[in-house]
This record gives structure tokens, sequence and C-alpha cells, in this order.
């Protein structure tokens, strides 16, 4: 990436962690899609905020939809790296979506990012794309390792309990719940309850012997 010293260009705001002009950007375009939405975002206010000329941003991104579908891509680079202990790799994974909506991207802007999707799908596209499908996999795959280990029974959906895991967080939000410290604890293991358990009530019960039988 080219770094803000060799750009001569970068006005480094007070208190602005020290960032190449790269980061800087996307860092910023994050921050205004956040604050004001895709519509009233400008790539004069991006390069205002990261502390760079307009002309910097151009040479790097054609427009501003560039600009934020490229953030959106950077913006989840640290992933939680599985541990091989279903329970602690499905807690972090669900830490994680937690995170990343109260501290790095605001709930609401996956909103925006829908509301986008008849003139600028490739916004929504970059967020499932970089965020919403690796998540899923990864917690897909945690799954089916549990289920060739025999953690889980054989039948268990490893993409379906993804999705649910996912959209607790989700449920949470739209009804304005109070999260506790231990609530991915308790979601994890109502999941894994569930899954167990509804395994067990589908899978074919014996058929009885007759009276004749042997």
């Amino acid at each position: 990436m080219t770094s803000a010293g060799a750009d001569g260009e970068a006005r480094r705001r007070p208190g602005r962690p020290r960032l190449d002009a790269d980061d800087q950007i996307l860092s910023a375009a994050l921050e205004l899609l956040a604050e004001v939405g895709f519509p009233r975002l400008t790539v004069a206010a991006i390069a205002e905020r990261a502390g760079v000329s307009k002309p910097a941003v151009y040479r790097r991104w054609s427009d501003k939809a560039e600009v934020v579908a490229a953030a959106i891509a950077n913006s989840h680079r640290d992933r939680p790296h599985p541990v091989g202990d279903l329970r602690a790799d499905l807690v972090a994974e669900l830490h994680d979506v937690r995170e990343t909506y109260e501290r790095t991207v605001p709930m609401a802007m996956v909103g925006t990012l829908l509301a986008e999707e008849p003139h600028h799908p490739e916004l929504i596209e970059a967020w499932r794309r970089w965020v919403v499908q690796p998540r899923r996999e990864r917690i897909a795959e945690i799954v089916t390792r549990a289920v060739d280990a025999g953690e889980l029974p054989p039948e268990t959906d490893a993409p379906l309990v993804a999705s649910m895991l996912i959209g607790a967080l989700y449920g949470a939000y739209t009804q304005e719940l109070t999260l506790d410290d231990d609530w991915e604890q308790r979601v994890v293991a109502i999941l894994l309850e569930g899954a167990r358990h509804h395994a067990s009530v589908s899978s074919p019960r014996p058929e009885p012997r007759s009276a004749g039988g042997a």
C-alpha cells in the first residue's frame, strides 16, 4: 500500500491513529457511512476525514461506491481461529459477530447497504462476500468437524446451525435486548442442545417386533 508520507498529502487529524493512506481512507469511509448514510456520503468528506486530498482517493478508487465496497471488504480481516473445542469455537464466532456490530460496523449500516441494493448492489454484495459468507462457512466447518468427531449427530445441518447462530444476534438487535456477558455462552448451549435433541426425535424408531417374532 502507498503510505501517507510517500503521497506527501496526508494531513493527519489530531488523535487519529497513524495509518497508511489506504487504511485512513477506508476507515474514514466506514465511519462516515455509519454516520450519514450512503446517499449523503461524498468523496470530499471521506478525504477530509482521512486527512488526504480528493485526488489521493480518486487515484485508488473511481467513485464513492468503490471506496465503500473496498472499506467493507477491508473491515473484517481479523477473524477467530478455531481451537478445536466445539463450544469454545462457536462462542468465539458469536462473540465476533457481536463485536463486529457493537464496535466495528453499526448494525444500522447493514440497513443502509440493503437500502442501496437497487442502485448499488456491489455494496451489500461486498458485505456478504467478505463478512457474512466467510463467517457462515467458518461456523459450518466447525460444526462439520464436530459431526465427523462424533460430538454432534451425523444428520446435523451445519449450514443451518451457522445461520441460526448468526441470526441470534440479529434477533437480539431488532428486539433491543440487553446482552449480558454470558449471552454467547447461553446461545451456544441452547443451540447445541437443540441440535442434539432434534436428531434424537427425528431418527427413525425401530419397528416393534411381532408377537410371533424371534
